[in-house]
């Protein structure tokens, strides 16, 4: 290990995004300037030429950089908003019972869709049709084929009167455990990397964390060359293999661990002020550009929603409530291509699970609470997906789980739940989650060991893996990804 250690600490690119470059010489900047002027106004062809004309010059290494990023930056963009009007249309014809060409127009002019102009042309956002029903309450009835939510509801309702009764009588936290045995697949599609060529593969594992334990791993499909600590807030295996001409490079790894279900039981009579000093409080109620930044938007909201309330609980608890009831969910860009989440969700009012959750974060640190990001998948049967919530720290109970989006669920997507059961589930979600879960991260914008050479297909989260080859990154577009959960009966994992 330690000579692999070694080797990536001398042989490692640095990157440096244009998004985060502010320094660089003047003619430089001019050339970053101009390419930015490029992007604004959606001639990313003529940016691409100029780019690869300036990459033949004699460029400072933060510079190459940058405009290699940018090249990349509009790659991703071009991926995410794939459809013309024409495609986007025939997709309506489709999903939306009785629908209209005069609709559309409404539509369009109305700004429900996302769209971007590229060259001239205006393209949609892949999930332009399928966010419509997420936005718009009028047109959820209509969807085809249309959801049928009941029976998950029934049971997302069992399951949470079961983890009440398994917390009743006793002083514990974490309750009513489930184990399970994990699949993690990544298939790098053939011919993507040359034949002979190594591919090296980081992909993401349980980290060891007060409500999830009991983590044993089972087997790999080469051995791995290292798995991070059991407390990374980034934890991840890693992986190298050879590409075969025409066939796909399949790596998979194979575990088990035990989750509990959490009730924190806070109670704000009493909360305890901060040890303002320590490394948790000062860490955790900082800016970390570019995704969490005191802008004046931001810290305006944050002391309007919570007027002269001073207790740090309450204060918590009422921007949960207000972005459950105000910020609606919505299927997202990649998240490497937005420059600053928290207000692309603000500014938006809408956003999905990990832009909520970094909304969330920058609302409480802007008022002195330390908060942070958690993330993984959420494994309820048959609706296993990756996932993102929150944590927020008070003394003397410490970290506990705030999740904006079950909060936004609850109150505008639930349709058979009564007032009271709402109001139930809503509580519980300020500092408790489900056992149907599976944490990679305790924090956002982490860095992945051994370190990447080139840039992060997702440079905020980690939940799908890294992948790259001595030619640069793979993107999502150049591998497929799949878990499969399976729970186990019970003490059938690790005892």
């Amino acid at each position: 290990m330690s000579d692999l250690t070694e080797f990536f600490r001398r042989t490692v690119v640095p990157v440096v995004p244009l998004l985060f470059l502010f320094v660089v010489g003047c003619s430089s900047k001019t050339a970053l300037q101009k390419v930015r002027a490029f992007e604004q106004k959606g001639a990313f062809s003529k940016s691409e030429k100029f780019i690869q004309k300036q990459l033949k010059k004699n460029l400072p290494d933060s510079t190459r950089q940058a405009l290699l990023w940018q090249l990349d930056w509009m790659h991703r963009v071009r991926l995410d908003y794939p459809y013309t009007q024409k495609e986007i249309v025939n997709q309506l014809e489709k999903r939306v019972a009785h629908f209209k060409m005069k609709e559309f127009k409404t539509w369009l002019k109305e700004g429900r869709f996302d769209t971007r102009v590229i060259d001239g042309k205006t393209f949609f956002l892949y999930a332009s049709v399928s966010n419509l029903f997420k936005r718009y309450k009028d047109l959820r009835d209509r969807e085809i084929p249309p959801k049928q939510r009941a029976a998950y509801e029934q049971a997302f309702w069992k399951n949470y009167a079961n983890m009440i009764v398994a917390g009743q009588g006793t002083p514990d936290r974490n309750v009513f455990p489930q184990d399970y045995r994990m699949t993690m697949t990544l298939t790098v599609k053939p011919n993507v990397v040359p034949a002979g060529e190594k591919i090296r593969c980081w992909l993401p594992y349980p980290r060891a964390y007060s409500f999830q334990g009991n983590i044993h791993f089972i087997k790999a499909s080469s051995q791995p060359l290292w798995i991070a600590q059991p407390e990374s807030p980034i934890r991840s295996v890693y992986l190298e293999q050879t590409a075969v001409q025409d066939s796909p490079t399949v790596f998979q790894i194979q575990y088990t661990y035990r989750m509990y279900s959490v009730n924190s039981r806070v109670d704000p009579a009493k909360i305890q002020p901060y040890q303002k000093e320590s490394c948790t409080y000062r860490h955790f109620t900082q800016e970390e550009p570019p995704h969490v930044v005191f802008t004046k938007e931001l810290v305006n909201l944050a002391h309007q929603i919570v007027g002269k309330e001073t207790n740090p609980l309450k204060q918590a608890k009422l921007l949960y409530l207000w972005i459950g009831q105000n910020i609606q969910y919505s299927y997202a860009n990649e998240y490497s291509t937005i420059p600053n989440i928290s207000m692309y969700t603000l500014t938006h009012r809408y956003g999905d699970c990990g832009q909520e959750a970094l909304l969330f974060i920058t609302l409480a640190r802007i008022l002195g609470i330390p908060a942070r990001w958690q993330s993984g998948w959420y494994v309820f049967p048959d609706e296993e997906t990756i996932h993102d919530w929150a944590e927020a720290y008070f003394e003397p109970y410490g970290w506990i789980p705030v999740e904006p989006y079950m909060a936004i669920w609850i109150h505008q997507y639930a349709a058979t739940f009564s007032p009271e059961q709402k109001q139930s589930l809503t509580d519980f979600y300020f500092g408790g989650i489900d056992h149907f879960r599976l944490i990679f991260n305790a924090d956002h914008g982490q860095k992945l060991f051994p370190p990447k050479r080139y840039f992060r297909s997702d440079n905020v989260d980690f939940q799908r893996g890294e992948v790259e080859w001595k030619g640069g990154n793979l993107y999502f577009d150049q591998w497929t990804y799949h878990l499969k959960a399976e729970l186990l009966p019970k003490n059938e994992g690790q005892p």
